[in-house]
């Protein structure tokens, strides 16, 4: 999802990714190395920034999700911590108000930075979107298996979450909007 550019000699171009803020980099044609040349954040270099960690789930139907859990920087295990779904998927830019779109509702280091766990699915590399169908629940009628499949996506991941120990079920909020 980067945006680049190119006259077919120089490529210009943003890089960043889920806790790297991005940055404008140049490559020329048959170099072997890219320089960035513009740094957007330098603010963020002076910033202690919500570690993330890849965590794994399966629903009630037996689908295998993934996402990625922030975690407020001053995090203790064996500490409970008050949980956020972000239920729109990540998609590899810097998460700290969502990259593009910039919904302002999806604040993942400002919240991870205030002492809440932040968890948003993330999408495996080979995964095509419609491998999920095969996991909706059966028998609602139209898209209802679709929205109930999100919600047992999320049921299922608070049960795990509070099964290890991480997350108390009683201070979890969600965040989302359209088919999610």
């Amino acid at each position: 999802f980067a945006q680049i550019a190119s006259d077919g000699v120089y490529v210009v171009g943003d890089s960043q990714s889920t806790s790297v803020p991005p940055a404008l980099f140049l490559y020329k044609q048959g170099e072997s190395a890219v320089s960035v040349f513009a740094d957007l954040n330098p603010q963020f270099e002076h910033l202690m920034l919500a570690p993330v960690k890849t965590v794994s789930w399966k629903t009630s139907t037996g689908a295998s999700i993934s996402g990625l859990l922030f975690e407020p920087p001053n995090y203790r295990a064996g500490q409970t911590y008050p949980l956020v779904i972000h239920t729109k998927l990540e998609v590899g830019q810097f998460l700290c108000d969502t990259g593009d779109s910039h919904y302002p509702s999806f604040a993942p280091q400002p919240l991870a930075d205030s002492g809440i766990l932040y968890l948003i699915r993330s999408w495996p590399e080979g995964k095509a979107p419609g491998d999920d169908l095969a996991f909706f629940p059966k028998g609602y009628p139209g898209g209802i298996g679709e929205a109930a499949f999100q919600m047992d996506i999320w049921d299922s991941a608070v049960r795990d979450l509070s099964a290890a120990g991480l997350v108390d079920p009683n201070r979890v909020g969600i965040v989302g909007f359209s088919r999610t």
